[in-house]
């Protein structure tokens, strides 16, 4: 299945990070049947939103040209510190899922709808805004103990455990990764996650990891270069002299369906780069050729001057 990105946050705090954070819940648009929600903790920034099919969003675009069903991730990105963030219960992203991420959704996918796909691709910088929840949880106001993270395993739990998990989510001072709402325990992307909460499982579980645990749970995010400007959208630009506004905090993480515009742009990278690198190949072989003529000649010469 394809994936594309619609909007994305743009500056120097959000590297890899944020593709692995949203495609530990996406998961390429597997197993969407039901939807699937994100909290997230790296060491400077927290994550929040939803996996679910793009018809619970927006009706009007929700199947492509050939009338397949299409998938989207709708998220929300905060920076841990500085300004008291509020992040949404899991009960609420559930009843709200809908006018919540459905909007958001909209807006960006709205405009580029009917575009060529060529120019659909090109993925727009998102700007800082304010969530769609107006209430919410206070980090460490939860009155929980913290997720217990252990860096080789993947902790899963029964479904009926997802809000107590949210809840120790939101107490978290270290980061963590849990999606709510899988299927089965093997749709799981287990180098991704920290804890999942999986449909039909009678009690906890672990996984053992396949390999070496992903770095968004376990790097900073790299600090911004001297004269870098994070806030693309001038008129949202920070006054170091005031207060943060809300809205300053958070800014939209929008993966719209599957489609095959980037991959046939991607096919076209590597058709052009594989011309290029046979015609290379051969100005290397013809220059090999000659440079060994002449190295036969000299020989020779040098023998018949002996």
């Amino acid at each position: 299945m394809d994936t594309w990105w619609r909007a994305r946050p743009s500056g120097p705090p959000f590297g890899d990070w944020v593709t692995e954070l949203v495609s530990a819940a996406f998961a390429g648009g597997a197993d969407l049947g039901t939807p699937r929600f994100l909290l997230a903790r790296t060491h400077d920034h927290w994550a929040t939103g939803v996996a679910c099919a793009a018809a619970e969003l927006d009706a009007s675009m929700s199947v492509d040209d050939r009338g397949r069903d299409l998938f989207a991730f709708v998220g929300w990105i905060s920076a841990a510190d500085g300004d008291p963030v509020v992040l949404p219960g899991l009960a609420d992203w559930v009843a709200h899922r809908t006018n919540w991420a459905g909007a958001t959704y909209t807006t960006w996918c709205r405009p580029d709808w009917e575009m060529h796909y060529a120019d659909a691709a090109i993925v727009q910088p998102s700007v800082p805004e304010d969530p769609p929840w107006s209430t919410g949880i206070h980090p460490g106001s939860a009155g929980s103990a913290p997720l217990i993270t252990d860096p080789a395993r993947v902790a899963l739990h029964p479904e009926a455990d997802a809000a107590r998990l949210w809840t120790a989510g939101v107490a978290s001072t270290e980061p963590f990764v849990l999606v709510t709402g899988w299927p089965r325990a093997d749709a799981l992307d287990v180098d991704r996650l920290t804890h999942a909460t999986v449909r039909g499982l009678s009690e906890p579980a672990v996984i053992v990891r396949r390999g070496t645990p992903s770095v968004i749970v376990s790097r900073p995010a790299p600090a911004p270069e001297p004269g870098d400007d994070i806030h693309p959208d001038p008129s949202v630009a920070v006054d170091p002299g005031r207060r943060r506004g809300f809205r300053e905090l958070w800014t939209d993480v929008v993966m719209p369906p599957a489609t095959q515009a980037e991959l046939r742009a991607l096919r076209d990278d590597v058709d052009r780069c594989l011309k290029e690198n046979a015609e290379l190949r051969a100005r290397v072989d013809e220059l090999t050729a000659r440079l060994s003529d002449r190295q036969r000649g000299t020989e020779g010469g040098d023998a018949a001057h002996g």
